[in-house]
């Protein structure tokens, strides 16, 4: 899919592609995946990936991260 290509280059890319295996749209559901789409964006200070990123560690019991 286009926005694996352009997702190491693109912090929205990124964003989209964690939101993606975060819902399973266009590819297998996979909540480390999209962690892992979410973390470099947010590092960058894309407000959205930071959202994303604190409410699935909000949704992550204690010890499972």
């Amino acid at each position: 899919i286009w926005a694996t290509k352009a997702a190491p280059a693109s912090p929205d890319a990124a964003y989209l592609l964690g939101q993606m295996y975060a819902s399973g749209r266009g590819v297998g559901q996979d909540m480390d995946q999209a962690v892992y789409w979410y973390t470099e964006p947010a590092r960058q200070g894309h407000k959205e990936a930071q959202s994303a990123l604190d409410r699935h560690l909000e949704d992550v019991p204690a010890g499972d991260s």
